[in-house]
């Protein structure tokens, strides 16, 4: 399934291990509460050796008009204070990566 990926990697994460899907799924607690009082839900696909991260929306998510917000705003910024990822992908995301970039860029 296609999507779009974000390098994410902060400096001092090259040596860090990968993180399991629990410890992603619990930096994404708070945003996950927050999708699924919308019928929605993110979840883990998988954690390469690469240290890439590739997310799934599902329910009502998976053709929100509001990905690009979800993932600039709440996604991305959970998921870069792990240590170890290095990419994050989101499947079948449905905007551009400008458009996320800018939305990262309007809330740092």
């Amino acid at each position: 399934m296609s999507g779009l990926s974000f390098d994410i990697a902060a400096s001092g994460t090259d040596d860090a291990p990968a993180p399991d899907a629990r410890q992603v799924l619990e930096a994404l607690d708070e945003v996950r509460r927050r999708i699924r009082a919308h019928a929605g839900d993110i979840e883990v696909v998988s954690i390469s050796a690469d240290r890439e991260v590739t997310l799934a929306f599902t329910g009502t998510c998976v053709a929100c008009p509001a990905q690009a917000m979800t993932v600039g705003a709440a996604v991305l910024p959970a998921v870069e204070k792990l240590a170890g990822v290095r990419t994050v992908s989101v499947q079948g995301m449905t905007v551009s990566p400008a458009s996320v970039r800018r939305i990262r860029a309007m809330f740092g």
